[in-house]
């Protein structure tokens, strides 16, 4: 049992605490009912989008629920529209323009239901995902798309050129490096780990448990069937190991101002 400012909490974890040991605890994101017109820090983005939910919620409000699907459906999903959805998305995003990727009907719609202030919210969260796709200090570009269906964390997309196949250590042409981070509810997490350059294509399937062979073996012809398809010469890999290695960004870090310490 903690005490803090807002009351006792009940902390799921074992640590050997004494009393009086000061713990800092982050503060991802609000749950509440009425969430705040207001923008959020990286480290919220990279697990929700809270004014895209305050939005769609709004849209439904104000116009009902094929008038919130303009949204919907500009949103990546499963799907043979995911890739054009990814591209949309990412190149709204270098153009920094959160209403050119709403559209025009549900930027009207909730400027006339006088959530200006939302706006204002979604166009910041834009800016703070346009910075997080600069290349960081180690190269990697960090690109946080929302996604339309039962998954609620963002598909976390990281590119790097690369000039040197890092696995193993050997020179070699141009390419870009690329990992696709997701959480999924029946396989946990889920990353793809690849590098293409040329026309070659090394991919990395990584989970933290073995996917079942009958799973590998359906993601093996359809990896063959789409280098047979475009030419291109590729591997694919299983690895499965208890701990998923960390992303080469901290996209989780909590920025200045997001801690708060309560004492045991």
């Amino acid at each position: 049992m903690v005490q803090s400012p807002v009351g006792f909490l009940a902390l799921d974890a074992r640590a050997d605490l004494r009393l009086g040991t000061p713990i800092a605890l982050d503060i991802l994101a609000s749950r509440s009912a009425s969430a705040p017109d207001r923008s959020a820090p990286l480290p919220v983005l990279a697990r929700e989008w809270p004014a895209l939910e305050t939005a769609l919620r709004a849209l439904e409000e104000q116009v009902g629920a094929a008038g919130a699907r303009q949204i919907v459906e500009a949103m990546p999903r499963p799907g043979p529209q995911l890739t054009a959805s990814l591209l949309f998305f990412m190149s709204a995003l270098r153009g920094g323009d959160v209403r050119a990727w709403l559209g025009r009907s549900a930027v009207q719609a909730l400027e006339a239901s006088g959530r200006g202030g939302l706006l204002d919210a979604l166009s910041e969260d834009f800016q703070t995902l346009q910075r997080a796709s600069e290349p960081s200090e180690n190269g990697w570009r960090s690109f946080l798309i929302p996604v339309a269906w039962d998954e609620r964390r963002p598909i976390r997309l990281l590119t790097r050129h690369e000039r040197r196949d890092d696995r193993d250590g050997r020179s070699g042409k141009p390419g870009t490096a690329f990992l696709v981070d997701l959480d999924l509810t029946n396989i946990g997490p889920f990353r793809l780990d690849g590098l293409v350059r040329s026309e070659l294509l090394d991919l990395m399937i990584r989970t933290i448990t073995p996917l079942p062979a009958v799973m590998r073996q359906d993601i093996k012809a359809l990896f063959d069937g789409t280098l047979e398809r475009t030419g291109i010469v590729g591997r694919l890999t299983f690895r499965a190991s208890p701990v998923m290695p960390p992303l080469p960004v901290d996209l989780d870090a909590a920025t200045a101002g997001d801690t708060t310490t309560v004492t045991v």
